[in-house]
């Protein structure tokens, strides 16, 4: 499964796209290239609308596609950008180009109960936004491309800076950000989107201050996303599928907070947080709180 998209590679075709793109309220974002964190480089900047996919090519423009081309202003300006993980985009950013990302919203914190940080694959099963027979055409294609760039498939990630760019990693590129405007919107929750955006800016800010290295335990939830007793009444009332951060804890149910002080007791928090997510209750609960108890977290 191919994904449409225009690659972009002149500054001034790039101001004209960036300029219709200032007007939208929203675009998915993702950054492709080497090592990214605070000694990498982003060679292409992925931008997405509901409609289009357009891949900026950083490493042929240079930095006039942030100044004359207007990127800088896209991604430090108001326009909403949805992200998946995006800590090490924004290292590699701020470090390579002195871009500061703002006004963003992280995928990875709209879904409270989840213990790891979704894959891609992960996140597009789970919001069902593409068939299965699409999830596997698109797996085909990211095999393809990580097959060139990804250190334990023998490739290297130097092949994001060779020019021409190979077809496999242009659509590997593309697939990464086609979809993740229509996450959100399976996703979304009035009630929860601005504290979404709020933790994913404080996220990026402690990353630009503090650094930040991939590793494979950064799949490990290392947050909430919020803290105190107003994150709990967050994630207890989203199993009953509504939130009114004005309601009194009362309104919620002192049955479904009773369930969670019990598990919590019983069980510990991470199975406690995970099963009053459920919205399951009685005997249905208990016994989904044991089998969770039984994995290996």
């Amino acid at each position: 499964m191919n994904v449409p998209y225009e690659l972009i590679n002149c500054v001034e075709r790039c101001r004209e796209v960036v300029v219709s793109l200032l007007r939208l309220r929203e675009v998915a974002v993702d950054l492709e290239g080497l090592e990214l964190c605070r000694s990498g480089k982003g060679c292409i900047i992925q931008v997405a609308t509901p409609s289009s996919v357009m891949l900026f090519d950083i490493t042929d423009m240079g930095p006039a596609a942030f100044t004359n081309g207007r990127l800088k202003e896209l991604l430090e300006g108001p326009v909403c950008k949805v992200l998946c993980d995006g800590r090490g985009d924004s290292h590699a950013l701020h470090t390579g180009y002195g871009i500061q990302l703002a006004s963003c919203y992280d995928l990875k914190f709209s879904r409270e109960s989840d213990r790891f940080i979704k894959g891609f694959y992960q996140i597009l099963e789970s919001a069902a936004v593409v068939s299965e027979c699409q999830l596997e055409q698109l797996k085909a294609v990211k095999d393809a491309g990580r097959g060139l760039f990804s250190n334990e498939a023998g490739g290297s990630e130097a092949v994001w800076e060779e020019r021409p760019l190979r077809q496999e990693l242009l659509e590997y590129a593309a697939a990464d950000v086609a979809y993740l405007l229509s996450v959100k919107q399976k996703w979304s929750s009035y009630s929860l989107d601005g504290l979404v955006r709020d933790r994913t800016c404080q996220c990026l800010e402690d990353v630009i201050c503090n650094g930040w290295t991939p590793s494979r335990d950064n799949a490990f939830r290392d947050f909430s996303l919020e803290g105190g007793e107003v994150s709990k009444r967050v994630w207890k009332s989203r199993a009953r599928g509504s939130l009114d951060l004005e309601t009194d804890d009362e309104g919620f149910g002192s049955d479904y907070v009773d369930d969670y002080e019990e598990l919590l007791m019983e069980y510990g928090e991470a199975v406690a947080h995970v099963a009053s997510a459920s919205g399951l209750e009685g005997k249905a609960l208990r016994d989904y709180a044991e089998w969770l108890e039984g994995k290996d977290w």
